[in-house]
């Protein structure tokens, strides 16, 4: 029954199928064998796992930790199940944006796995995998390609071109390709992780879907909206269709519709579905979660584009504040939240606010990202804007001169 509904998480089908399999056989092994035995704990991490997957994190991370707790008590903290567990914990925190604590337990993995293990069990390299992710959302973009690079290379050495593993770690990649900059790269490289995974994974897999949603920036960066909104709608087909309505894939792609909606000026099509995922998230994940940042940051936007300003200003200050809280000064979304607040600020006549402000976002992302770097280029065009508006001309061409230049 364990193996069935594993098999069935691992093709995606887990609200249905896996989680109530998973669910009737820890039942099964408490009664059978005991809350402490072997095969109770495995099927606990595997049921935390599922939950996980289906985006109930809180509960994915109560049941594990309650899982490790007693592995650590029974087994000892460098048995492999233990390792395991203690892997799929901190993957579990990042899912939660509970970062810090996420680091702090995949770093101490890594190396204990590392010497238990060793550097290429698959184990290793899943939470390896997990920790680039965790360095990718606190915004430390080499570190994660550091690892993600290690990742990607062993497996397919071992595992070959199209494991779904392997086309896991290169879709990590990608992104990571595309936040520093390298846009041809992501590109080239997510269409060729969508056609593969379409191929052994199928197109109703979830991660199928996440990359059919990445994919549409690459169209969106080209100006190719009806692409992008032709990728999106069948993603979000699918998504409803095959996990929940609010699962967090479905909630991705649903906002990134109305944001291509909002590019395209379909303005009475964006507002429901930004308030609708921003309510669903604040609900699921809580207001302080990164996606209901961002979500709410795209609301702001919206705001923003139709001169609603004092909604604007204030959502883009509720953003920026739990941002710097969160994740400080100088992380790459923090830095975005503060170029948008500042030429919210200037839009609405509040122009000594807004030039402090994008001297500060230009500041940060100089020294966090690089003067070339995709965000410090958009930091330096809009302290250029302000500074036309300003009549101070000069400023303003040195500053689009460096654009041009990079």
């Amino acid at each position: 029954m364990r193996r069935l509904a594993i098999t069935y998480r691992d093709l995606g089908r887990w609200d249905d199928e896996a989680e109530p399999l998973l669910s009737q056989a820890l039942d099964s092994y408490k009664w059978l064998c005991g809350d402490e035995h072997l095969d109770t704990l495995v099927c606990m991490n595997k049921l935390a796992i599922t939950r996980q997957a289906q985006g109930f994190w809180s509960e994915a991370e109560s049941l594990q930790s309650l899982c490790l707790d007693t592995q650590k008590r029974v087994m000892g903290e460098e048995h492999p199940h233990t390792l395991v567990s203690m892997s799929t914990l901190g993957s579990i925190l990042t899912d939660l944006g509970w970062y810090d604590q996420a680091e702090s337990i995949q770093v101490q993995v890594m190396d204990v796995m590392k010497k238990v293990l060793g550097e290429e069990h698959r184990d290793t390299l899943a939470n390896m995998s997990h920790l680039s992710l965790t360095y990718l959302q606190l915004g430390r973009h080499q570190d994660a390609e550091v690892l993600a690079t290690q990742v990607l290379d062993v497996r397919k050495r071992i595992l070959g071109d199209e494991h779904p593993h392997v086309l896991e770690s290169s879709y990590d990649s990608a992104v990571l390709h595309w936040v520093q900059g390298r846009r041809s790269e992501a590109e080239s490289l997510q269409v060729q992780v969508l056609e593969a995974q379409k191929r052994v994974l199928g197109e109703e897999h979830p991660s199928t879907l996440k990359s059919m949603d990445i994919l549409r920036v690459c169209h969106q960066h080209k100006g190719e909206w009806d692409a992008a909104v032709a990728l999106l709608t069948q993603a979000l087909t699918t998504a409803k269709r095959t996990l929940r309505k609010h699962h967090p894939i479905t909630l991705t792609i649903l906002g990134s519709l109305a944001m291509t909606y909002s590019n395209r000026g379909r303005w009475s099509d964006v507002m429901p579905l930004q308030i609708e995922v921003v309510v669903a998230q604040k609900r699921n994940f809580g207001e302080d979660h990164p996606d209901t940042l961002m979500s709410m940051g795209n609301l702001a936007s919206t705001f923003s584009s139709q001169t609603r300003w004092k909604d604007a200003v204030s959502l883009y200050t509720q953003v920026l504040n739990a941002r710097k809280r969160l994740l400080g000064d100088k992380h790459p979304s923090t830095i975005t939240s503060m170029n948008n607040l500042a030429l919210t600020y200037w839009r609405q006549g509040q122009k000594n606010e807004a030039e402090k402000l994008q001297v500060q976002a230009l500041d940060a992302a100089k020294e966090s990202l690089g003067e070339d770097h995709p965000a410090t280029l958009t930091c330096m065009n809009g302290l250029a804007t302000i500074y036309s508006g300003q009549g101070r001309l000069d400023d303003a061409q040195l500053l689009h001169t460096k654009i041009l230049e990079s």
